[in-house]
């Protein structure tokens, strides 16, 4: 099994399906294969999904909290996390 912090050679990944109108704001750092976390949205190259990162903010965790224990991501990994569900949030109707 690979360490959950190490890159993955996932040359299909395909980038999420974005909401019309996306300017890609850095979220092509999103992106969804079948073969991790059963095609939830992550942040390419690892298994973080954008629940997941949610979630740690979710539960009292700061931006400098997650980059100190995830030392792989950067500023902008975390914040295509919100734009990724803003845009979600902005196609509903």
């Amino acid at each position: 099994m690979n360490d959950l912090n190490e890159d993955l050679d996932l040359g299909d990944r395909t980038d999420v399906n974005k909401p019309e109108g996306s300017d890609g704001n850095g979220r092509e750092r999103i992106t969804s294969h079948p073969d991790v976390l059963a095609g939830k949205p992550v942040i390419d190259g690892t298994r973080l999904s954008v629940e997941h990162i949610l979630g740690l903010f979710e539960n009292g965790w700061s931006e400098a909290d997650i980059l100190e224990n995830y030392p792989h991501l950067d500023v902008e990994d975390v914040r295509a996390c919100f734009g990724y569900a803003r845009e979600l949030i902005a196609e509903e109707k």
